[in-house]
């Protein structure tokens, strides 16, 4: 059965502060990137919801049409969208889901029985309607409901033939950025993505930061979480974990680049290198962990996460580009980034797994 595509791009962006639609994400807007990937896949009927008259609209190559019901929220694009088509069915997204993996239409089509009106996606935390399908059915209830001045699509869904299909794989496909914060988060979900594991990295701009002091409250709280965590730390002055006249100490002095030794509870490799190695490409050696941070003064890689004391920093070192949260002791910081209380490690552990 053939499905259309209904990108709701309506919304007043009250929260981002400017239009979602016309965000830069990854060298194209958010309504472009999700077009090209709705073409990608093979959708050939889309319909765009928009209700400002931009002229970028014109070299889209799509339908477009604005909502009937002024103000109603996405129910309103729903409406307007399965109004305007000519399908059964419609899948309807939302253009600020940049991560959206069209894909997830493919655990949903099982269930069009002809009897379903509306068919859901489920994730571990909510339901997911604004990735969802619809048939056209939907149409009348809608307007039932917006004319009693109902804008909530639960309550569409409560008075429709409703299917909801468990699909936890694809919780991180359904994230959508409403603010600021949330777009640096999808760019961090983003890059993790196509990491072999996850890095975050934790800053500061000088030594005595408590970097380290952080990092040893924060990894307990990383395991409680299911999470096997390895730390890179970069050091500027030199170590050395061997002991004088300990066998790998001896292979070293009479010229071993590498020297590992193991034991039934742990290994270690130590390797001689002409120049410090990067960050990263020490932490690509890295195997059976779900996450890798990184400890370091400057050289960060993003995801990053700054500590930034009152009393001891002035300014941030970090590019603002690769900044995903503060963490400070301040009550106020003039920032549009996550800011986290350095004395709750727990939100900072929480905060972490959102981004991967």
């Amino acid at each position: 059965m053939e499905l259309g595509l209904i990108i709701l791009a309506g919304g007043k962006s009250s929260r981002m502060g400017r239009n979602k639609v016309w965000l830069n994400w990854q060298g194209q807007t958010f309504l472009e990137n999700m077009i090209h990937k709705a073409k990608d896949y093979g959708f050939t009927d889309i319909i765009v919801v928009a209700n400002d008259a931009a002229e970028q609209y014109k070299a889209l190559s799509i339908k477009l049409t604005k909502d009937v019901y002024a103000d109603c929220g996405p129910l309103g694009g729903i409406h307007a969208g399965l109004s305007f088509g000519s399908l059964p069915y419609y899948v309807v997204v939302s253009c600020d889901m940049p991560l959206l993996d069209f894909h997830f239409v493919e655990g949903l089509t099982a269930c069009l029985d002809g009897i379903n009106q509306a068919i859901v996606p489920l994730t571990k935390k909510h339901q997911q309607p604004l990735a969802a399908i619809y048939h056209r059915d939907c149409v009348p209830v809608i307007v039932q409901l917006l004319e009693r001045g109902e804008r909530k699509i639960d309550l569409l869904l409560q008075n429709v033939e409703t299917k909801r299909v468990q699909m936890y794989d694809f919780s991180r496909s359904f994230f959508n950025v409403n603010t600021p914060e949330e777009m640096v988060i999808a760019k961090a979900k983003a890059i993790n993505g196509k990491r072999r594991i996850p890095i975050v990295s934790i800053v500061a701009g000088m030594s005595g930061s408590g970097k380290t002091t952080f990092i040893t409250k924060l990894l307990p709280l990383l395991k409680q979480m299911g999470l096997r965590t390895a730390v890179v730390k970069s050091d500027g002055h030199g170590f050395d974990l061997d002991q004088e006249g300990k066998d790998t100490w001896q292979f070293s002095q009479a010229g071993a680049e590498v020297v590992a030794i193991v034991s039934p509870q742990q290994y270690a490799i130590i390797a001689k290198t002409q120049e410090k190695k990067s960050l990263l490409e020490v932490a690509a050696k890295i195997d059976d962990v779900d996450l890798i941070l990184i400890e370091s003064r400057q050289h960060g890689v993003f995801p990053i996460l700054e500590i930034f004391r009152g009393d001891i920093h002035n300014e941030l070192i970090t590019p603002r580009e690769d900044l995903a949260g503060i963490l400070t002791d301040r009550l106020n910081v003039d920032t549009r980034i996550t800011v986290l209380p350095l004395d709750e490690p727990e939100k900072t552990a929480l905060f972490i797994q959102e981004l991967f």
